[in-house]
């Protein structure tokens, strides 16, 4: 699988992306506040990996992990490689779920019998279908 890289873009173009996502990654979550479980969608941004690993830990509740493999999963194979702790988990050709599982069970205790993956969704909405599948089960 080939790294796929970003354009270059301009300086304005940058900062009006980078205020979009600073609102999209707007933390509501309140520290303690009650759960049934947490999804936790295939991504390559580390900090919200390690956030739906901490709540699910933390509250002993069910994660689902969902995500195969798709247009951005080199991004997460890239995150991974350069992560200080995660790089030793394999990565090239797996599915993003394989991915993140292994990382909730060995970096944050997480046991398999609260660990549910969905590894066939290739978009964020197969994600979403797919997690909504898992949970009506």
């Amino acid at each position: 699988m080939t790294m796929a890289l970003f354009p270059c873009l301009p300086g304005t173009t940058l900062d009006a992306v980078n205020t979009v996502g600073a609102w999209l990654a707007q933390d509501d979550y309140q520290d303690n506040q009650p759960v049934d479980l947490v999804i936790l969608a295939g991504n390559a941004v580390i900090p919200a990996i390690d956030a739906a690993c901490k709540i699910a830990a933390e509250q002993r509740v069910p994660l689902i992990i969902s995500g195969g493999i798709g247009h951005s999963t080199t991004f997460l194979y890239a995150a991974i490689a350069k992560h200080p702790r995660y790089n030793r988990i394999p990565t090239t050709g797996r599915a993003e779920a394989a991915i993140l599982a292994d990382i909730a069970r060995e970096f944050w205790n997480i046991p398999a019998e609260k660990l549910h993956v969905e590894d066939q969704s290739t978009n964020c909405g197969e994600n979403a279908r797919f997690s909504w599948a898992l949970m009506k089960q």
